[in-house]
């Protein structure tokens, strides 16, 4: 993987990530941290869930991109809810109340007792 280089780096540039954000009136999300940090979305959430400074660090980031979103969904423009409903559902996990989840357990289905449907 990508060195993201000190501690000190990768806070300096979730800070200016943060600042730039507010600057355009968007809320601080993911894929600007991301690009800030020069590298994919899903490589930062492999960095998150690893063990260490720089994965508490991203994860706690990651953690504010999700309420940075809520916080500007909550208050934006009613129309514009459905795009940062989309955003929570594939980039922070949300799911509609009573969605089943997919899973992919790699596991066939085995159906029993077929012979005796009649």
């Amino acid at each position: 993987m990508k060195q993201l280089g000190t501690i000190s780096d990768i806070k300096a540039t979730i800070d200016a990530c943060r600042r730039r954000c507010e600057a355009e009136g968007s809320p601080f999300h993911a894929d600007a941290l991301a690009a800030a940090l020069k590298i994919p979305y899903e490589t930062v959430v492999l960095y998150a869930s690893g063990k260490g400074e720089t994965a508490r660090i991203l994860k706690a980031a990651l953690q504010e991109c999700t309420a940075s979103v809520i916080s500007h969904a909550l208050a934006a423009d009613p129309k514009s809810h459905g795009l940062w409903m989309f955003y929570l559902r594939n980039r922070a996990g949300f799911a509609d109340k009573g969605e089943a989840r997919a899973t992919n357990t790699e596991e066939p289905v085995r159906f029993v007792g077929e012979e005796r449907i009649e």
